[in-house]
């Protein structure tokens, strides 16, 4: 097993695959757009070979501020595993739109 990629190797991946991604040009998720945008993220994660155990960690980096805000009292609850975490992106995106 490798050793987890530092923050700031997941960042310069997110950036080589869209440029501007962890500075506010990442698209933001909405309810018209949240099944798409979940299955571009994915896609995005699997072509910078985000391990799955930081996928949470990367979507941190590239969600705009009132979501990363509604996520980290989500997560306040309790830890949850990819499929909680994308149902509570696809809650906050519903209540923040």
């Amino acid at each position: 097993m490798s050793a987890p990629l530092s923050q700031s190797e997941i960042i310069r991946r997110l950036e080589k695959r869209r440029p501007g991604s962890t500075s506010g040009s990442y698209p933001a998720p909405t309810v018209a757009n949240i099944a798409s945008w979940l299955r571009q993220f994915e896609k995005d994660l699997r072509e910078c070979d985000i391990p799955s155990s930081q996928q949470q960690e990367a979507a941190f980096m590239i969600l705009p501020g009132t979501i990363r805000t509604e996520m980290m009292k989500r997560l306040r609850e309790g830890p949850c595993d990819w499929v909680g975490f994308k149902d509570a992106i696809a809650e906050a995106a519903i209540r923040m739109f």
